[in-house]
């Protein structure tokens, strides 16, 4: 009990810097009008979300599988590709436009790289060995992590090489990877959830027939 007590403690603390290098990458959006940390903005809203719920799914590991857990993450996988459309809109919109679409360029890398570290820091500080939620947990970060320094080396490109719609192009590219990632994941969803009735019935009418 002690030790999942201290994997409870664990991700909240997790939570909450993830909480904090997504209010500065907003920031870094906010002032460099880059599309990417835009990206990493919306990523980093979604991670939290899902963190609470691997939270939530650690004190109720041992309960069964619950529909609303199932319904909530559907939910945030939507308000993520809602999310990614509009950077996909806004990248395509200001890689056709004339004039440069960034100020501020150095904070695209130096937030990336920064937020990058974190990621990875906050993934080694979990024990993957404690439940499956945790596990699911440390992949978020490791996922975010790998976004982070992406974003990092990307941004070191656009500065030195002078290539401001290589923010927009690549945002766009991004988005659209997210979108098409978070419907491949709804669809395996909405098969396991069709798969877990079938077992839930069939147990039901097993019961019943004793």
């Amino acid at each position: 009990m002690e030790d999942k007590n201290a994997g409870l403690r664990t991700l909240w603390l997790i939570l909450a810097v993830d909480l904090v290098i997504t209010a500065i990458e907003f920031g870094g959006w906010f002032f460099s009008k880059s599309l990417l940390l835009g990206s990493n903005f919306f990523s980093g809203n979604y991670d939290a979300v899902l963190v609470t719920l691997n939270i939530w799914g650690l004190k109720q590991e041992n309960q069964g599988h619950s529909r609303a857990a199932n319904r909530i993450a559907w939910w945030s996988d939507v308000a993520l590709a809602t999310g990614c459309l509009i950077i996909l809109i806004l990248g395509a919109h200001a890689a056709l436009k004339n004039d440069e679409v960034l100020t501020r360029g150095w904070l695209i890398p130096a937030i990336g790289f920064f937020a990058g570290a974190v990621n990875l820091a906050c993934a080694f500080a979990i024990d993957a060995h404690s439940s499956i939620n945790a596990q699911s947990a440390r992949l978020k970060f490791y996922v975010g992590s790998a976004i982070g320094f992406g974003t990092g080396t990307n941004g070191l490109v656009i500065l030195l090489f002078n290539l401001p719609k290589l923010d927009a192009v690549i945002s766009a590219l991004l988005a659209l990877g997210v979108i098409l990632a978070v419907i491949r994941r709804l669809n395996i969803q909405k098969e396991q959830e069709g798969l877990q009735e079938l077992s839930r019935v069939s147990q039901v009418l097993s019961m019943r027939a004793r």
